[in-house]
């Protein structure tokens, strides 16, 4: 069953979205999100002018390494320590300073604008078995079984999330596979857990997109971002850093392969910056002639309007996630409205527990259906990716779900589609 693109309502929740969270557009001089109530005290991130010049040339044209050391100039400058850097996506640095500071910086010529620091959260319930795999490989009802039409290998996941237990048998590797098939590539967080997932939720996601029993790309080739810690929340200017790597990697990839990011995560609040990084990151691959890096995001569980929700909501280029349950219904805690691509399920998904190399543990949140999404772009990317932009991946997921079988999407507005992974 398909489905032309949703092209005029997705004009309009970019236009939404735009006015929600991002208000007028940036100018020198603005400093933004003082009022949030998910700030962090003391922490900025200052997002560069790409248009203005430095001593390494025009901001748009210079990299990590110009960046870094243009930071460190406008650190001594203003008195500030610096933290992450980020030369891809959404050029610029995070740093500690005062408020008064951080006004003062925002009015440099240099800068587009600085927003303050914030926590994002993952989000998702432990409950009773489900049956996700089982419903998404057909267009109505479960069968009792999962057919797939490949196993994802040609494809890179990159799950940025609260850490992966990379010994899992869940994530072992396929024939003619790596001994490893998880790699922990990235922390933002300075505990003592380093790479590894505490809080379960990120094992939990990886799991979903490429488990061998629980997985929707059964052998696909994960890398973990780690941004946030064992109380499932980090700050922004971590996440942005962990879209930077991921971006960077996937310039330096030896073997070039079209890749998937999973971003089971929101800021409710909105983050310009998040957003900025997220559409800098395609954007980049897409100039630079790279295979394409396709983000899936989570829409949130605040059952409202998914269009004020960074990055799910807000990314126009994203594949942004709601949830079912199961019976096809919107589930009740599912953002919803204009900025929804495509519906999956998002209730009681079995996968992989942090607790054990062999435990499972289930589920229910919008978190849980970006990952089978996420799963169902790289079978679709296996076979299309060395000709497939994010756009076209986008475009493939929602012309391929079914049309019309998810009851009280959340208002007329709402896109109802809902997952369907066969290529077929």
């Amino acid at each position: 069953m398909t489905q032309q693109p949703f092209i005029f309502p997705r004009l309009i929740c970019f236009a939404f979205a735009l006015l929600t969270v991002l208000g007028s557009p940036a100018v020198a001089g603005e400093l933004h999100g003082l009022s949030a109530p998910d700030r962090i005290e003391g922490k900025f991130i200052v997002v560069l002018n790409e248009d203005a010049p430095s001593a390494f040339g025009r901001i748009r044209d210079i990299g990590q390494e110009e960046v870094r050391e243009l930071s460190k100039t406008m650190a001594d400058e203003f008195e500030l320590r610096t933290e992450w850097v980020y030369g891809v996506a959404a050029k610029g640095f995070s740093a500690s300073m005062s408020e008064e500071k951080a006004r003062r910086l925002s009015k440099d010529p240099r800068v587009k604008y600085v927003e303050v620091d914030k926590l994002a959260r993952g989000s998702g319930a432990q409950s009773n078995p489900g049956f996700a795999l089982d419903r998404i490989d057909q267009q109505t009802g479960t069968n009792n079984s999962y057919i797939y039409d490949n196993d994802g290998r040609g494809v890179t996941a990159y799950v940025i999330d609260s850490g992966v237990r990379v010994s899992h048998s869940e994530f072992a590797p396929g024939t003619g596979q790596h001994t490893q098939r998880v790699w922990p590539a990235f922390t933002a967080i300075d505990d003592a857990y380093g790479l590894n997932d505490c809080a379960g939720h990120g094992t939990a996601v990886a799991s979903v997109i490429g488990g061998v029993t629980s997985g929707v790309a059964k052998a696909i080739p994960m890398r973990s971002y780690r941004v946030w810690g064992c109380d499932n929340q980090g700050p922004v200017s971590g996440i942005i850093a962990a879209v930077n790597e991921v971006a960077l990697h996937y310039v330096d990839e030896t073997v070039p392969r079209a890749g998937i990011v999973n971003m089971s995560l929101g800021v409710a609040s909105g983050s310009m910056a998040l957003d900025e990084a997220v559409q800098d990151a395609i954007d980049d691959e897409l100039t630079n002639g790279q295979y394409p890096l396709t983000f899936v995001t989570s829409l949130g569980n605040d059952n409202s309007g998914a269009c004020s929700s960074s990055p799910g909501g807000t990314v126009y280029d994203a594949i942004g996630v709601g949830a079912t349950d199961q019976a096809d219904a919107r589930a009740n805690f599912s953002n919803f409205g204009l900025c929804l691509d495509v519906f999956a399920p998002g209730v009681n998904v079995r996968a992989a527990s942090h607790l054990s190399d062999t435990g499972f543990s289930y589920w229910s949140g919008t978190s849980f259906s970006a990952p089978l999404v996420a799963g169902a772009a790289a079978l679709y990317l296996h076979v299309h990716g060395h000709l497939t932009s994010p756009a076209q991946v986008e475009q493939f997921i929602e012309n391929n779900a079914t049309t019309n079988v998810v009851t009280n999407p959340g208002n007329w507005l709402t896109p109802n589609r809902f997952l369907y992974s066969r290529l077929n």
